[in-house]
């Protein structure tokens, strides 16, 4: 069976982060985990706003890593990683991919939802199916 766009394209990059070595989920556990870790989440499919048929869509990807108060730099290196893999990426198995550089974009900010201070890194793939 073949797998959907967004699903091929989750597994990809869910893949990718486990290749790094980062330890990486596909939800945020509440269990205890050691930090950083990355959570690769949800998926979008934007069609193009047109009527036309056969136009491919875009697929948006979120990814999330975690880090503790002295991990920043990690975690913006873990982005930054997942951006340059992404932008490498042009074939999985059943598709072919171009990224949206101008939709795909890091950011880092400070968390304090867990009581301590955490990094939370956010990064939005967007990819256009070809």
């Amino acid at each position: 069976m073949i797998k959907t766009p967004d699903q091929e394209l989750f597994d990809a990059v869910y893949t990718i982060s486990s290749k790094f070595g980062y330890s990486t989920y596909d939800h945020l556990s509440t269990d205890e985990i050691p930090y950083p870790f990355v959570v690769v989440g949800g998926t979008q499919i934007i069609l193009p706003p047109t009527k036309v048929t056969g136009i491919a869509p875009n697929i948006s990807i979120r990814v999330d890593a975690w880090g503790n108060k002295k991990q920043r730099q990690e975690v913006s290196n873990m982005l930054n990683a997942l951006l340059k893999a992404a932008r490498q990426l042009h074939r999985t198995q059943n598709y072919t991919w171009q990224i949206r550089n101008q939709a795909s974009s890091p950011q880092l900010i400070g968390d304090n939802s867990t009581g301590s201070f955490l990094w939370h890194g956010i990064l939005d793939i967007e990819m256009k199916l070809k």
